[in-house]
């Protein structure tokens, strides 16, 4: 089986053409042990959250993409990420997915 994990970033424009603007694969090169089942696991030395800070910086630093929002996961609703972003151009709204 193979499992690939990516974090991407979508722009859309206000014609509602979407173009992927960053995109990183996941590389879980650490192995750890998992206490709960005694298995030996592999991680990834990036969390999600820098992933996307990351990206976000490359973003508005140095490609200068223009967006008024930011849409993503509650997953990514910490603080260190609102700080990330330029302050007062950018609406801030975390979709939560319904069940």
């Amino acid at each position: 089986m193979l499992r690939v994990s990516t974090s991407s970033t979508l722009y859309q424009s206000p014609l509602g053409i979407e173009i992927p603007v960053s995109f990183e694969i996941v590389r879980k090169s650490e192995e750890y042990l998992d206490t709960k089942s005694g298995k030996v696991k592999k991680r990834s030395p990036k969390t999600k959250n820098e992933m996307l800070r990351d990206q976000l910086f490359v973003l508005v630093k140095y490609n200068r993409v223009p967006f008024r929002y930011v849409v993503w996961d509650t997953w990514f609703s910490a603080q260190k990420q609102f700080r990330t972003l330029p302050v007062g151009k950018v609406l801030y709204w975390c979709h939560k997915e319904q069940p």
